[in-house]
């Protein structure tokens, strides 16, 4: 590249001797040369404005040296430009030289980089395998984790199951050892009392059983406590068609007076349900609520005051009839609650079996003496 460049500088110096020169030797044939400054000037005024001769030599060496200026101009011209336009080539070749340095590092940097990132990339896919491998490994551990939660909570479930059964049994079981010792109690109370009966003149036996009645309306009505407030004995009258009141525990007078039964074969009477449970030998079980500003009971036998907006001493009874030993029914045992709900288990309704069952076994006991003495 420098040798060209000498090259291109080399040219125009020996164009521009050869035309000085060519240009000085031709002004001197011509006789210009020499002579006085507008010399050449005169002249050409004279070649062109007069004849001239055909030997003159000089007007063709006039030409030929203005031919040959003008071709050594369009020469220097178009070696200038051709010069100008090298440079520009060649700096646009070193600039596209640098251009192509720059991208060719640019591109063995992006070449590096690609590397680097297939690598990575390498990397990246290796590590997703490894990843889709332990996330299929996690999602086969969950499912056999839902599947032994699953048989966990049926277990739990049928666990639950299991304790809400024992649960209830022990209740029940509480319940009936309750049960038993009130009525081992009220056991040995009818006992003591009976005894007192048996041992006491005809003329006060009546009075001795009242006692006893009393005495275990009482201890039953303990045994509810604070739900039951109140307990009554019903017994058939004289006629044997209607139950009153043989003895009671915290009666008031008004009730006292309304406790009368029907237990007669008539069957347009309404018997009231002490007297259905007499004649059914049936335990029933009643409840009052509150229904459009007027008491209403769930039974279809009970008989209500006349006066039925006023609220009732109680909010339930159970009416349980008094079975002797021999199968005869000798009246009701009738307890009333200030609670809904008091006489709606098993339990208690058994219980309430089992008590008028002893006070069958008693009131038996009392009629045999009546009747022997």
């Amino acid at each position: 590249m420098l040798n060209n460049q000498k090259g291109m500088q080399w040219r125009p110096t020996w164009k521009w001797l050869i035309g000085v020169g060519s240009a000085i030797i031709a002004l001197s044939i011509a006789g210009i040369i020499g002579n006085r400054a507008d010399a050449g000037f005169v002249w050409a005024w004279d070649f062109l404005t007069k004849p001239q001769k055909v030997d003159d030599v000089r007007p063709l060496a006039f030409i030929f040296t203005i031919i040959f200026l003008s071709y050594v101009a369009w020469a220097l011209f178009r070696q200038e430009r051709l010069t100008k336009q090298n440079v520009l080539v060649e700096k646009q070749k070193q600039s596209a030289e640098g251009n192509y340095r720059k991208r060719a590092e640019q591109q063995k940097s992006l070449e590096t980089k690609a590397e680097k990132a297939t690598s990575e990339n390498k990397q990246l896919t290796e590590a997703n395998q490894v990843l889709t491998l332990q996330a299929r490994a996690l999602r086969s551990e969950n499912v056999s984790l839902k599947r032994n939660y699953a048989d966990m909570e049926r277990e739990k479930q049928a666990l639950t199951q299991q304790v809400a059964v024992l649960t209830k049994e022990r209740g029940d079981l509480q319940g009936a050892l309750l049960r038993m010792n009130h009525l081992a109690n009220l056991d040995q109370s009818l006992l003591i009392c009976i005894a007192s009966v048996i041992t006491n003149k005809s003329e006060n036996r009546e009075q001795a059983m009242k006692l006893l009645l009393k005495k275990f309306l009482k201890d039953a009505t303990d045994v509810f406590t604070p739900d039951v407030c109140r307990a009554s004995i019903l017994r058939p009258d004289k006629s044997g068609e209607y139950l009153e009141c043989w003895e009671h525990h915290c009666m008031p007078d008004i009730s006292l007076r309304l406790e009368r039964f029907y237990i007669g074969d008539r069957r347009n009477i309404k018997r009231g349900v002490a007297g259905h449970s007499f004649t059914t030998r049936d335990v029933e079980i009643v409840h009052l609520r509150r229904v459009n500003g007027r008491w209403k009971a769930d039974h279809d036998q009970y008989t209500p005051s006349k006066n039925n907006v006023t609220p009732p001493t109680y909010r339930s009874f159970i009416s349980a009839p008094i079975i002797s030993p021999d199968n005869q029914c000798l009246g009701v045992l009738c307890l009333d609650s200030d609670r809904e709900t008091t006489f709606d288990s098993d339990e208690v309704v058994k219980f309430a079996d089992d008590l008028a069952a002893r006070l069958g076994a008693a009131i038996t006991i009392y009629n045999h003496l009546i009747a022997t003495s």
